[in-house]
């Protein structure tokens, strides 16, 4: 497969305009989840879109110090200054401004936060809307939070964020040694930057068209109406497997020769034709969705690595399947998703295409007053412990759940395994979609996934 060759495009590249001051426009899907973030904080009293959130438990011999916190947050601006930059609509573009103390305390003040009382479960949903990248402690508890606008970071990042944060919360105690103004030379690019595919071959752009135009003519698609179009709390409904039953579905999936995304994808989509449907509506025949594809692997080493968490390293095309049986849907999605990266030039071309055909269709009227894709898009982050340790130091990681917060009816499910145990996490908001019926998909689905593998 290979990787491509990670030459810069320099019109993506971060350019100095002043001393301390550097620069590069929004690319991919950047600009897209900036504007869904303006439209819906304007909705909705300041809340985003599509916020990345990671939540960890950890056990320690001692609670953790906010000093501690701090400093490791420090050095991991140091690192990764991508979570301290800014976005700008009115060109569309990324700012980094090198801090003196009194904005480097400043940020600091802003993005630590400290909830004395209560558990994330509890207290999440109160928690105030954000526009940057902000870390959560919450003693009671012991459990940390990573919140993160999307166009800075994706579900993976948020994983090699542990990483990288959890290495130097263990050494934190003495306070980081940094020369700010130094720490520029860690920006990294954009992913259009590092693509480095010139000009879009015609064939590639007219495939890119087509394929967002197959989302748009086809959407909704099958799955549970949408109730209202008011806006009410981002919840979460979760299936977890115990560790017998992931060991089983993996054993199952390799003997089927197909992924656990897959067969889990096919089963969602399933379970989604089993429910109530919008009524008379002629466009719920198909299953209609996106695909999506973590490329950091494909981007060099670098880009794999906790060093690079804080940027979007993923792309996604549009699906629309035929609703038919398990076996034949598993395998849909499964050549789907190997199909894609099998030429990565051609890839790049067709989804860059694709996302700045999105960003052109998202600003428009027409598309605020479409219906809501029926299904939730699915995105399968894999095995946490490929990307973070379960141990720092005196460090421990129990637990972990991944999410993002959902404002309009678009709502999303993550797939992954955690200490063993398959994890899908559905993401919706309350006033969009009944937790019931959540609850029924989410059920649904791991009754089909066992079934259709012959559990």
């Amino acid at each position: 497969m290979g990787s491509l060759p990670c030459n810069k495009t320099d019109a993506f590249s971060w350019k100095k305009l002043a001393e301390g001051h550097w620069k590069r426009p929004l690319a991919g899907m950047e600009p897209v989840f900036f504007y869904f973030g303006n439209v819906t904080a304007s909705l909705a009293q300041g809340r985003e879109h599509f916020v990345i959130y990671s939540i960890i438990k950890v056990e320690t011999p001692a609670k953790l110090e906010v000093e501690n916190i701090e400093n490791a947050w420090k050095s991991l601006r140091f690192e990764q200054p991508g979570l301290a930059t800014t976005a700008d609509a009115t060109d569309w573009s990324m700012h980094y401004h090198v801090p003196d103390e009194a904005a480097l305390q400043d940020w600091v003040s802003q993005t630590v936060q400290v909830v004395p009382k209560g558990s994330a479960f509890q207290t999440y949903p109160t928690l105030d809307p954000i526009h940057t990248a902000t870390i959560y402690w919450l003693p009671d508890s012991n459990e940390l939070i990573f919140r993160l606008p999307h166009w800075q970071a994706d579900g993976i990042g948020s994983w090699l964020l542990w990483d990288a944060f959890l290495t130097k919360l263990c050494n934190a105690k003495s306070g980081p040694q940094l020369k700010w103004g130094e720490e520029v030379a860690n920006l990294k690019p954009s992913l259009e930057a590092l693509w480095a595919h010139g000009e879009i071959e015609p064939k590639h752009a007219e495939k890119g068209e087509k394929n967002l135009m197959s989302w748009v003519t086809h959407a909704p698609g099958v799955g549970p109406p949408t109730m209202t179009q008011a806006i009410g709390k981002s919840q979460y409904t979760e299936l977890i497997f115990d560790q017998e039953t992931t060991s089983k579905i993996i054993e199952r999936c390799h003997e089927q020769n197909i992924t656990v995304t897959a067969a889990v994808h096919a089963a969602l989509a399933l379970v989604n034709n089993s429910v109530e449907q919008r009524v008379d509506d002629p466009k719920t025949a198909n299953y209609v969705s996106m695909i999506i594809f973590n490329v950091r692997n494909y981007l060099g080493e670098l880009y794999a690595k906790s060093e690079s968490a804080a940027n979007l390293y993923f792309t996604n095309l549009a699906i629309v399947a035929p609703i038919s049986n398990f076996r034949d849907m598993s395998q849909h999605f499964q050549t789907h998703y190997k199909d894609v990266v099998k030429d990565l030039h051609s890839m790049a071309q067709v989804t860059s295409q694709f996302e700045k055909a999105m960003f052109q269709m998202v600003q428009s009227p027409e598309f605020l007053a479409a219906p809501v894709q029926g299904d939730a898009l699915l995105s399968s982050l894999g095995v946490a412990e490929r990307y973070f340790k379960r141990r720092y130091g005196d460090i421990e990681i129990v637990d972990l759940r991944n999410g993002v917060d959902i404002v309009l009816g678009l709502a999303m499910v993550f797939v992954y395994t955690f200490g063993d145990r398959l994890r899908l996490t559905y993401c919706y908001n309350e006033a969009a979609q009944d937790g019931r019926m959540i609850r029924r998909i989410l059920d649904g689905t791991g009754e089909i996934l066992k079934q259709g593998l012959g559990m």
